[in-house]
């Protein structure tokens, strides 16, 4: 993780050509806001660390063809994932907003 006025960055790793990538990851549907969110951490990465180029990656099991349109127009890509089995029984237990 690494902290920014915006909150902190999931993920922040190097690729293969040893570019800064940001991942932000959502357990569930990313939507616009997820998009937004990814979009100020790579700016705010960009802008401390001086360079021009940062990856963005938004990891999450789907994303609506909206959004994905929205996440390309910035230039960032989508990557799907399943959250692993063994967290999916604290799925349902898990509370929401609405729970309180």
């Amino acid at each position: 993780e690494e902290y920014t006025p915006f909150g902190f960055v999931d993920i922040l790793c190097k690729d293969k050509q040893g570019n800064l990538v940001v991942i932000e990851c959502k357990r569930y549907t990313a939507d616009y806001n997820a998009v937004s969110q990814l979009n100020r951490y790579v700016k705010k990465i960009k802008e401390r660390k001086g360079i021009t180029h940062v990856r963005g990656i938004l990891a999450s099991p789907s994303i609506s063809e909206n959004t994905k349109k929205k996440l390309e127009e910035h230039g960032f890509t989508h990557i799907p994932f399943e959250p692993t089995h063994y967290k999916e029984k604290y799925r349902k237990q898990q509370k929401n907003l609405l729970d309180f």
